[in-house]
């Protein structure tokens, strides 16, 4: 077998992820926030906002629950996602603070959620 392909659909052991979101992603807020710099990898810009929030389970995986965490960057519009693996509760915290009670949230409604809509509309 080719070594890329090899090395690219290779699994890792599921404590190893775990281990990996809880070391580098904060889990106490209502969305996953990185504990490291976010950085575009295309242009190196630190102008990244978080566009979307999506939970979803994966059937065929150890660790079931993933956070879809997804930054675009405000300069040359690169988007980078990162898939946090998170707990069933975790998955459920979220759903409880959407209006439709799906844990899935777009910039827009972050926004509202986290108070930054009055200040937008008054820098307009």
């Amino acid at each position: 077998m080719n070594k890329i392909i090899k090395a690219l659909l290779d699994d890792n052991k599921p404590e190893t992820g775990q281990k990996a979101c809880e070391d580098n992603w904060d889990l106490s807020e209502l969305i996953p926030i990185p504990k490291f710099p976010v950085k575009c990898p295309f242009c190196g810009s630190r102008k990244m906002l978080i566009r979307n929030v999506t939970a979803h389970q994966r059937i065929d995986s150890p660790t079931k629950w993933r956070v879809i965490v997804s930054f675009k960057c405000t300069i040359c519009s690169h988007i980078t996602t990162h898939g946090v693996v998170v707990t069933k509760d975790y998955v459920d915290k979220m759903s409880s603070h959407h209006p439709d009670g799906v844990p899935n949230f777009s910039h827009r409604q972050l926004r509202q959620m986290f108070g930054f809509e009055e200040q937008h509309e008054e820098q307009k």
